[in-house]
């Protein structure tokens, strides 16, 4: 046992060197979870879904992270709402505006004026009526009413871009502060393993 005793206690340090790392391997398992979870929400996906980013084997290849946050930020609901949103303000506004435009109408009628029909149905010579008519509409002063309403609109959709502009960036800060979050507890989790 004595001549024994330095090859055991080496061995019984390792394992209470590795109960002592169990711990710390709980806490980047819990913040590799978090990370993940952190990242789908920013991303718009479910909580739960799985994310493949494969940090573990990038950190032994001596590689980077490589995740795309421009396609992440073109997924975002709450981005695309903002992009929609601003679509339809500029279209209320380019119909506010070609309301000073011209309308032109043009219609057309064409039948059988039979008041007999059993004699004068298949007397197509002396029968036929038809008619066509062009109109032409435009309104040429409202009071700028119709300027006001197209101004307004293009105000809101400047207040959109600035708002989406905003968003974006700070999404974008998130999405990588996530990502490195996720390296982090990724790399902190091989090492505890």
């Amino acid at each position: 046992f004595r001549r024994g005793a330095g090859a055991r206690s080496t061995v019984l340090l390792t394992q209470a060197a590795l109960k002592g790392l169990e711990p710390e391997r709980i806490r980047a398992a819990r913040d590799a979870d978090a990370a993940r979870m952190a990242f789908n929400r920013l991303l718009g996906r479910p909580v739960e879904a799985p994310l493949a980013l494969d940090t573990a084997s990038a950190l032994e290849a001596g590689e980077a992270v490589s995740a795309d946050p421009a396609r992440a930020l073109e997924n975002r609901p709450d981005l695309v709402s903002l992009r929609l949103q601003k679509e339809a303000l500029q279209g209320y506004a380019r119909v506010y505006r070609l309301q000073y435009l011209p309308s032109l109408g043009v219609q057309g009628k064409w039948g059988i004026l039979a008041y007999e029909t059993d004699k004068q149905l298949t007397d197509f010579d002396n029968n036929l009526e038809w008619q066509v008519g062009i109109g032409l509409t435009w309104q040429l002063f409202d009071g700028l009413g119709n300027r006001a309403k197209a101004r307004q609109y293009d105000s809101d959709v400047r207040t959109l871009a600035a708002g989406e502009r905003q968003a974006r960036a700070f999404a974008r800060i998130e999405i990588e502060s996530a990502l490195r979050a996720a390296a982090a507890a990724d790399t902190a989790l091989a090492a505890a393993r």
